[in-house]
């Protein structure tokens, strides 16, 4: 196990609130606890990527977030949750889990792309990492519909370098024509 030297990094633009995180994932046998801290509660809309440094192949990927944190819903469906890899996505807000599942596996050295809008009520992002698994585990009926698994591995704390950034203005050209 080396996730420790790997470093995990936010980028936040707190004007737009958008948190981007990066890093990579090389161990299996751990459930993962991210703690990202940042300037203030409420929205957020979250860009993470993680490459699987691991060698295993992930064909669901469970997420739950902590006890303050909880995805944005607009009436009974979630504002923004979904990912480049999975074809399919599921809150259970009961259980507060998101759960990533179908579509092509993202295999040793790909990188998983997801994006979410939270809403916290402290100023940090807590999610674990409990299952990250292969559609032939026995588990994986388990994974899909909420059930936490894994909780009896050990637990690995990150908490990401984070950095403050503002995103540049997007230039509109329907609103500065060139006149010729």
């Amino acid at each position: 196990m080396r996730a420790t030297d790997i470093h995990t990094t936010a980028a936040i633009d707190e004007k737009r609130r958008i948190v981007m995180l990066t890093g990579a994932i090389d161990a299996s046998g751990y459930v993962i606890n991210m703690r990202t801290p940042l300037p203030s509660a409420g929205e957020w809309t979250v860009v993470k990527a993680e490459t699987n440094l691991s060698n295993h192949t992930w064909a669901t990927w469970q997420m739950v977030l902590g006890e303050n944190v909880s995805v944005a819903m607009d009436g009974d469906s979630p504002e923004l949750l979904m990912s480049r890899n999975f074809e399919n996505v599921r809150y259970i807000p009961e259980k507060n889990v998101v759960v990533y599942y179908g579509g092509k596996p993202v295999r040793p050295g790909e990188t998983v792309l997801k994006f979410f809008k939270v809403h916290t009520k402290v100023p940090e992002i807590l999610t674990a990492h409990p299952a990250r698994i292969a559609p032939d585990n026995p588990d994986y009926d388990d994974v899909i519909t909420g059930v936490q698994t894994n909780q009896h591995l050990p637990k690995m704390e990150i908490v990401p370098v984070v950095q403050n950034v503002n995103l540049p203005e997007v230039y509109n050209l329907e609103n500065h024509a060139i006149s010729q």
